[in-house]
């Protein structure tokens, strides 16, 4: 799903929300949603579909800074692709 953020009829941001059987996961955030608002509509938008958890990925220290303030936990997998 695509969100959004409009102040005074101007778009100022937005995210990329996909949901999965029990969470939402953002895919992608740009401007304004980047910041407070942004988290807290994500909650109310798991929270009105039954979703227990939201998740997202950055190799960013400032997203780490943001996440935990917000409650946050650091979730990650990776693995490598071998050739031959």
């Amino acid at each position: 799903m695509l969100w959004l953020m409009v102040e005074n009829d101007q778009p100022v941001g937005f995210g990329v929300l996909q949901p999965f059987e029990d969470r939402i996961h953002i895919w992608a955030g740009y401007g304004k949603f980047l910041m407070e608002e942004g988290f807290r509509h994500a909650e109310e938008i798991a929270k009105s579909g039954g979703a227990r958890r939201i998740t997202f990925e950055s190799n960013r220290p400032g997203w780490a800074r943001m996440a935990e303030k917000h409650g946050y936990k650091p979730v990650r997998w990776a693995k490598e692709v071998s050739y031959g």
